[in-house]
């Protein structure tokens, strides 16, 4: 087993090998969105250019092996949290969605997340991207023993609002706001389980949670946001704690 509450630095797909089965409660991740996205703030020392397996082809062939990876480490009743594009004019998002439904049985639901501020374009600029909500199937007996958790409100609607970051010259491309990661973590953990994140970025599904007293594992291929991140957790893990 890897060693809990740090980033790994590695392909995914490798790093996954050294998970037991049904070891993860939740899966938190922001991968590759097959839509050839590039990046203008990029600095030297940091990618540039488009990220690594988002061509389209590309992505194509290896999404079906993250996905298998994830629903093995994750255990009965689980859930997939996955990031995926919103719109736009590559079809990127119904194919994880179908991938995910055949690998999981069903999919629970598709969220909108509204980054309240437009993205660069015309003509229906975007403004949302989704989020793929998924659970390992329980059987009757598990289903007795430890069911689905679900802390979130029961007036919870498949919409969030939050605003979007602005990554700066040599900051990762695509970096998640904390809160909205706090807010799945907090939904469908408990204090104590274990998240993983195998497409790390820049360390904030870490932080997030972190912050809520949950274990965790990254992932990050990239010398760079490797270096980035794990000096972000280095300096949150490092302040006293105050309560």
């Amino acid at each position: 087993m890897l060693q809990l509450n740090k980033i790994h630095k590695g392909d995914c797909l490798e790093l996954f090998e050294q998970l037991p089965d049904a070891s993860v409660k939740m899966v938190l991740t922001d991968p590759p969105y097959g839509i050839s996205y590039k990046s203008n703030m990029g600095a030297e020392g940091f990618q540039k250019e488009e990220i690594e397996n988002d061509g389209f082809d590309d992505w194509l062939k290896v999404f079906p092996k993250w996905v298998r990876q994830i629903h093995r480490v994750l255990e009965p009743g689980g859930c997939l949290a996955l990031f995926c594009a919103g719109g736009g004019p590559v079809a990127a998002l119904p194919h994880a969605w179908l991938e995910v439904e055949r690998r999981f049985g069903r999919v629970d639901n598709v969220l909108v997340w509204d980054r309240v501020d437009m993205g660069l374009g015309w003509r229906y600029r975007p403004v949302w991207e989704s989020i793929i909500i998924a659970h390992k199937e329980l059987s009757a007996k598990e289903k007795e023993a430890t069911p689905e958790i679900w802390n979130g409100e029961a007036n919870q609607t498949n919409i969030l609002r939050q605003p979007r970051i602005i990554p700066k010259a040599g900051d990762h491309p695509t970096p998640k706001p904390v809160p909205l990661l706090g807010r799945l973590i907090e939904h469908n953990t408990n204090e104590g389980d274990l998240v993983l994140d195998p497409f790390s970025g820049s360390g904030s599904t870490a932080e997030a949670a972190h912050l809520l007293k949950r274990d965790w594992l990254a992932f990050e291929m990239s010398d760079a946001y490797y270096k980035l991140s794990t000096a972000r957790i280095a300096a949150l893990q490092a302040q006293p704690t105050m309560f």
